[in-house]
């Protein structure tokens, strides 16, 4: 319980840092050019920390939190092409749609067994205007391998996630 109290702690301390210290550029448009933002990812694979780095129609975006299902801290990176947007009246796109491909990790807070997970999906990318906010949600495919002595591959693993980032231009 304790391990479970620090890693909220720290989640919490990493993203008011990273909030609070971030350059506010009111005039940067954060979808053209390279981003990067560090936010709050709910679901799966739990409450955790959600990451993001963008570079014109390619995003990564992942997130550190620790899985339940397996008590493990899982971390996971999905890289995203953007097939669709919707742009604003201004031209500016707000809403995009990206296939995604990636991996993950857990490792075991228990010491059990390690799995490794490749992920398949689809996210939504919805920015907030005029500001450096971004809402996303994911739904992705996960089969996975654990091991350990109950070693074994897992075909069927679902999972979906929802959050924010708060980005920072890097152009």
């Amino acid at each position: 319980m304790k391990k479970k109290i620090v890693a909220v702690l720290i989640i919490a301390l990493v993203c008011s840092v990273s909030v609070f210290a971030a350059p506010k550029n009111k005039k940067a448009n954060y979808r053209h050019g390279k981003d990067m933002g560090i936010g709050l990812n709910l679901g799966y694979p739990g409450l955790g920390l959600a990451f993001r780095y963008h570079n014109d129609d390619l995003r990564i975006l992942g997130a550190a939190a620790f899985d339940y299902k397996y008590g493990a801290i899982a971390i996971d990176a999905t890289g995203e092409y953007i097939f669709a947007t919707i742009d604003d009246s201004k031209r500016r796109p707000i809403l995009d749609f990206s296939l995604g491909a990636g991996a993950g990790v857990g490792i075991p807070t228990d010491g059990e067994s390690l799995y490794l997970a490749f992920e398949l999906g689809i996210i939504a990318n919805y920015d907030i205007a005029d500001t450096p906010f971004s809402l996303f949600v994911r739904g992705l495919w996960r089969p996975y391998l654990t091991f350990g002595d109950d070693g074994k591959f897992e075909p069927v693993g679902f999972g979906a996630s929802a959050g924010f980032t708060y980005n920072i231009d890097l152009d």
